[in-house]
């Protein structure tokens, strides 16, 4: 779940993290509530198709992430 506040261009940021990281979207439930979101995102390995178990992957998109949105800030 991201919980962030809301920015033109937020889902965006989201979405080059997960073609930088090598990850498919595969659903999303988004929520803006006020000035921020709330978004789930389902996602799984885009060369195998498989949800994300590698713990080093699934930290590297937590990362590419938080860095994509707050850049926005600095």
């Amino acid at each position: 779940i991201l919980h962030a506040p809301d920015f033109p261009g937020l889902l965006a940021r989201v979405a080059e993290s997960f073609v930088q990281c090598n990850v498919t979207l595969n659903s999303a439930i988004i929520n803006t509530l006020d000035a921020k979101v709330e978004d789930l995102f389902f996602v799984s390995d885009a060369a195998t198709k498989q949800p994300l178990t590698n713990k080093v992957q699934i930290q590297s998109l937590k990362r590419a992430i938080t860095q994509a949105i707050t850049k926005n800030y600095m």
